[in-house]
């Protein structure tokens, strides 16, 4: 039965009868996907870093980029065509039912049939097996991509299903609010006398970067660098806050005030948002329950109403789990600054850098999340072309197949210790007063 419905789903692609193939468009968007995250982003990535405000010059730029990037290439290559040859192989299980063609007549009911079936199969020679084919190419390809979306899914998306909520709920805690011009002054103080000490610290970082090419070099410089951006950014965003708060003497504007309070609704939706997926991975991907269930009979439900609100119901609990990734990559780069620098997104205030690690990691999360979503919800999701590429040839592939078994529970593991630690320290910041400003500058 199992073979039938892989047989079913690889010529198909879709439930019921499609007008689109959209297994081929499936297929051509995770290779685009692929030259994106492999050479065209990488290239960027390099040509950008490799620049030198001092001596600005195109050409040392597009060599150190090309020099990277095929670096880069010759790795994947390397690593995609040798994993292919070794473990390129789909290990399908498939379950073996035999019964005796004289058994059937017109006396016996489909009950009957289904039980003397069950019945045979725990006999000797019965027992269930496995569908064994080499897989394409491209679409082991596919899977290391995955494989790299899964760490992104995990990390930050696991951080970021408790975080999220938090940050919303702390942007509007901490909104500005009006003060005096006195206060004004007072609070100024604290952030000048901070942005002399970084600025001192940035110019003796930037000698010393000076001789190694305008890179930093080394364990210990890259933290110092990772951990002078995190205070920069924090600084930033102190004054950022007392300007809108002062706003000449009247107060927050009224678009200001209006956005704290849509970041309360927000944050109470991420809260419920999370909770169900929460819910979701427990009953579907630990536990294991079959059939249609919580938010798949949801969707199921609401496509039986109206065709487009169980799809789009699905879309947002999709881009939910994107924005949670996000979330936890900036939180992990504030608390573990010595580990992972910060790419803050800000309108009119986006670095080019952190422009383009953004969209790296949204191309590379998306892979992940389409396979997550097809795995979360496999009863709304299945004989489709994402559940025939992932659950089919992905998943079962030879030698990572463990991987899918087991990185919902670290997900889950992750999500927890996460907002046990969020609901204990839930601010980056150091304590503030309620302003939300620091009375006293902390030192370097």
């Amino acid at each position: 039965m199992r073979r039938i419905g892989i047989q079913l789903g690889f010529r198909r692609g879709l439930r019921g009868d499609p007008g689109i193939p959209m297994q081929i468009l499936w297929i051509v968007a995770y290779l685009v996907t692929a030259a994106f995250v492999v050479l065209i982003l990488p290239f960027t990535i390099f040509y950008y870093e490799a620049e030198d405000p001092d001596q600005p010059k195109a050409s040392k730029q597009v060599v150190e980029a090309v020099k990277y990037t095929a670096i880069s290439i010759v790795i994947f290559v390397i690593f995609t065509v040798v994993g292919w040859v070794l473990l390129g192989t789909a290990q399908v299980p498939i379950e073996n039912l035999y019964f005796s063609a004289n058994v059937y007549n017109d006396g016996f009911t489909d009950y009957s049939l289904v039980s003397y079936a069950n019945f045979v199969r725990g006999m000797q020679g019965a027992n269930d097996a496995q569908l064994e084919f080499q897989v394409t190419f491209i679409l082991y390809i596919i899977g290391v991509l995955n494989l790299g979306g899964v760490f992104c899914l995990v990390i930050f998306g696991g951080i970021g299903l408790s975080a999220l909520p938090v940050d919303l709920l702390m942007a509007w805690r901490n909104r500005p609010r009006y003060m005096t011009k006195g206060a004004y002054q007072m609070y100024q103080e604290p952030i000048l006398d901070r942005s002399i000490q970084l600025l001192e610290v940035g110019y003796r970082m930037k000698e010393k970067m000076k001789r190694t090419g305008g890179q930093p070099s080394g364990g210990r410089a890259r933290r110092a660098y990772n951990k002078f951006r995190k205070d920069v950014f924090l600084l930033e965003e102190r004054f950022n806050t007392l300007e809108k708060a002062y706003n000449r003497g009247i107060g927050p504007k009224l678009l200001t005030i209006i956005w704290a309070w849509i970041q309360l609704v927000l944050g109470v939706v991420a809260i419920v948002t999370s909770v169900l997926w929460i819910v979701q991975i427990f009953i579907v991907l630990i536990i294991k329950v079959p059939g249609n269930v919580f938010l798949s009979k949801m969707f199921n439900t609401l496509d039986a109403a109206f065709g487009l609100f169980g799809v789009c119901a699905y879309g947002v609990f999709a881009f939910y789990l994107l924005w949670c990734i996000f979330a936890g990559n900036f939180r992990f780069g504030l608390r573990v600054p010595f580990l992972f620098s910060i790419h803050p997104m800000k309108v009119g205030e986006t670095m080019m850098n952190a422009f383009l690690f953004n969209t790296l990691l949204l191309l590379l999360s998306a892979v992940a999340v389409v396979q997550f979503c097809t795995d979360a919800f496999n009863a709304y999701t299945r004989l489709t072309g994402s559940d025939v590429i992932f659950n089919t040839g992905i998943k079962t592939l030879k030698g990572t197949k463990y991987i899918w078994f087991y990185y919902p529970y670290v997900l889950i593991a992750l999500t927890f210790i996460a907002g046990a630690y969020f609901v204990v320290y839930p601010a980056v910041k150091p304590k503030k007063d309620k302003y939300g400003f620091l009375v006293k500058a902390k030192d370097a």
